[in-house]
């Protein structure tokens, strides 16, 4: 007698299997959707950094521009202190660096304090994930 259908067991199986390939990808696009949005938020940073870094090479208010890395944000503040940019990381990330203040020079832009560079980090509070960028001596963000 021959059969035109699938058995039950050949049924259960492919089932296993697009079931497995299934969780598989959902656990890929959580993890890559978590790197991205932590991409973002060093680009962010860095831009932020960025954006001192022309304000005081500009002579824009005449001084020099800084920006604050606190844990969970990091602030642009203008030559006269005034805050421009208020920049709060998500909640599940956080920022750490060897200096709380990135002053950048009047005129060539280079940062005190970090003469052989300073390395800022993002990390995911919990988690693995952590991304990394460098504010060179002459100012100039390397991520």
């Amino acid at each position: 007698m021959k059969s035109n259908g699938f058995t039950f067991l050949e049924i259960l199986v492919v089932m296993a299997m697009m079931a497995t390939m299934g969780i598989a990808g959902v656990i890929t696009y959580g993890r890559v959707q978590r790197q991205e949005e932590m991409t973002a938020v060093v680009v962010t940073v860095a831009e932020i950094l960025a954006r001192a870094r022309v304000g005081s090479v500009s002579g824009d208010k005449d001084t020099s521009w800084r920006v604050d890395l606190l844990a969970n944000k990091a602030e642009l503040k203008d030559g006269l202190g005034n805050l421009v940019v208020q920049y709060s990381l998500p909640a599940r990330y956080s920022l750490s660096s060897p200096v709380s203040q990135v002053e950048f020079g009047r005129g060539d832009g280079r940062v005190a304090g970090c003469e052989s560079g300073c390395l800022v980090t993002v990390s995911q509070l919990g988690g693995s994930l952590s991304q990394s960028f460098r504010i060179l001596y002459s100012g100039v963000v390397e991520y």
